[in-house]
């Protein structure tokens, strides 16, 4: 099966300690999206786990099949 879709997540987050310096971006970036891979059934639990300081909200599925 071939679909098609997108997704807007929206991402809070508060008290998050990170590095100062060129890569802060990309940490953040990374943690952020750590976080919403943690939400997902198909995940390794022993891997992702979810950070209490992170909310979390998906605004918008869309998925059809593919034309």
């Amino acid at each position: 099966m071939l679909v098609k879709g997108e997704y807007i997540i929206k991402i809070d987050f508060k008290d998050l300690q990170v590095p100062a310096g060129e890569y802060s971006g990309k940490v953040i970036d990374h943690i952020s999206f750590e976080q919403v891979y943690s939400l997902s059934e198909l995940n390794n639990k022993e891997i992702a786990h979810k950070r209490e300081n992170f909310n979390i909200e998906i605004i918008k599925r869309k998925i059809c099949p593919s034309q």
